[in-house]
């Protein structure tokens, strides 16, 4: 079995998760999987984030959670030779709703090679483009740079994956993105998003890249920012700056297309 920890996030109870396929699927690989509580938020930090969408917040607060567990925890406690096992300089961090992508033996292999670069902060083995720009549901970290990236994480956008881009971007940490997804995301079980619109269903067969579990539905659904305690989705924020567009152009017909699409 592996040396290397694998945390898991998750809102489910220690039981509920065990039963799941996403369980099933990881105990394979690992006797190593330490679950960690995925949080909501209470009303002190609900007015903190006020602005944010509280599941993007409660993720993006549960992943730093974890790495404060890194932090705190001796990852050699069980090794007898530290200074040679480099698997325990490294852990995994999935979210519940990741399933391996790749049989168990090739997936020990990758791993195996990734951290033997030892090149890197964060190492994403989930995204859905190649320059790694979102997705946080699978990756590993160097332990040794837990402190850099609590130190240097600072909660911009409010989604942990958009905030990594900007330190990435920065060249505050590094941050590399695997040729192709180890895991795969169970997007029926997202709780980032809202799907209040019909019209939406007609983009379920445009995906967002060759790589990306998610298609063009599912990223227009996204929870973004609240406003008054109500959460909009990246649609409502386009049709926004559309009506905004036409009201200045004076486009008449075309706001009366954004009001119906609206509806629907």
């Amino acid at each position: 079995m592996y040396k290397i920890k694998i945390y898991v996030i998750t809102l489910k109870t220690k039981d509920e998760y065990i039963k799941s396929d996403n369980y099933k699927n990881l105990v394979n690989i690992t006797n190593k999987i330490i679950l960690s509580k995925g949080v909501i938020l209470n009303q002190k930090q609900s007015n903190k984030f006020f602005f944010y969408s509280k599941s993007a917040i409660g993720i993006s607060l549960a992943h730093l959670k974890v790495w404060k567990k890194i932090k705190k925890s001796n990852e050699c406690n069980e090794c007898n030779e530290c200074n040679e096992c480099n698997e325990c300089n490294f852990t995994i961090i999935l979210e519940d709703d990741t399933i391996l992508n790749i049989n168990y033996n090739e997936f020990h292999n990758q791993i195996n090679k990734i951290i033997k670069k030892n090149n890197f902060d964060i190492y994403k083995i989930h995204s859905d483009f190649n320059n790694g720009f979102t997705s946080a549901a699978a990756y590993i970290v160097n332990n040794k740079s837990i402190n850099k990236l609590l130190n240097e994480h600072k909660i911009i956008l409010g989604h942990l994956d958009f905030d990594l881009y900007i330190l990435k971007l920065l060249n505050k940490i590094t941050v590399i993105t695997h040729e192709k997804n180890l895991f795969i995301t169970d997007e029926n079980e997202s709780t980032n998003r809202k799907d209040n619109y019909n019209i939406l269903k007609l983009l379920n067969n445009i995906k967002l890249s060759h790589r990306s579990d998610k298609n063009l539905r599912h990223f227009l659904s996204y929870k973004v920012f609240r406003i008054f305690n109500y959460e909009t989705i990246v649609f409502e924020l386009l049709l926004f700056v559309l009506l905004i567009v036409f009201i200045i152009l004076k486009l008449k017909y075309l706001f009366l297309i954004i009001i119906i699409l609206l509806i629907l």
